[in-house]
């Protein structure tokens, strides 16, 4: 069964759409520049790839935009993006949601501990212990398209996406969904700023992964989300496939906590599975 991608939206550090993401990756501007949702004092580096402010028209747009977390906020307005673009819309009968993703609502969770062991000047909201669940984003999508099949969401660090994509095409392949909503979303926080900031894994300036002297990655933030359905489904309704998705294999060579094996073994695996 061929699966093809009908749709797709992300949310960056360049914008609130795929294609600003496209426009700033042509650009050759960065999108990197010193986080503004928390304090980054004290650590090696001071600066990362933070969504923009979204426009006033988006936040209205959306219904509870407010009690939502910066990551199911990333995750939902690409879905809705992605699914404009297939032609698709609410309720999803048959449809489900593979979610990627390390983090979710952390970055709300530590601002909650944060009022709750002392800063008076704020009040503590239970929204924000309750969305430090990682099933956030993909449950907020699943909510708001109606979406009746199933909904996982996979922690695996870089990969989380990636193996979404895969978990996705196996459920389509089994007959288990009609259609999937496939990808991820993450915020930064405090924990993964300061744990990469510990691996001393950042560049101290702004991240050149080609330069002879590259010194490390620069941190970032967003969402990604595709629409994957059948391709005869997709030709029947009328859908302009974009792509097709021939495959997926995953495999961890557990060589160490963060390079991979020098001679590429697990990546081999993954790409014969």
């Amino acid at each position: 069964m061929k699966i093809a991608v009908t749709g797709l939206g992300a949310v960056s550090g360049w914008g609130w759409s795929a294609g600003e993401l496209w426009r700033g990756l042509d650009s050759g501007r960065p999108a990197i520049r010193g986080p503004r949702r928390f304090d980054t004092t004290g650590h090696r580096t001071h600066l990362a790839s933070e969504v923009p402010e979204p426009a006033a028209e988006l936040v209205s747009s959306i219904p509870g935009w407010h009690r939502l977390t910066w990551a199911d906020r990333f995750g939902l307005v690409a879905a809705l993006e992605a699914c404009r673009q297939a032609g698709i819309s609410a309720p999803l009968a048959g449809a489900g949601v593979f979610f990627g993703g390390s983090t979710a609502g952390m970055l709300e969770g530590e601002e909650y501990f944060r009022v709750l062991l002392g800063d008076a000047s704020h009040r503590l909201h239970l929204q924000d212990i309750a969305s430090h669940q990682m099933n956030g984003p993909g449950d907020e999508v699943a909510r708001r398209f109606q979406a009746d099949g199933p909904v996982q969401t996979l922690s695996s660090a870089c990969a989380a996406g990636g193996l979404a994509l895969g978990a996705a095409l196996e459920a389509l392949r089994a007959g288990e969904v009609e259609l999937a909503l496939a990808g991820g979303a993450d915020s930064l926080c405090r924990l993964t700023y300061a744990g990469f900031n510990s691996l001393r894994a950042v560049d101290e300036g702004v991240s050149r992964p080609f330069r002879e002297s590259r010194a490390g990655l620069s941190l970032g933030e967003g969402g990604a989300v595709l629409v994957l359905e059948p391709l005869e489904r997709a030709l029947a309704r009328g859908a302009k496939p974009l792509a097709l998705l021939e495959g997926a294999g995953a495999s961890c060579d557990a060589h160490h906590m963060t390079a991979p094996h020098p001679e590429g073994a697990g990546a081999a695996l993954a790409l014969a599975a």
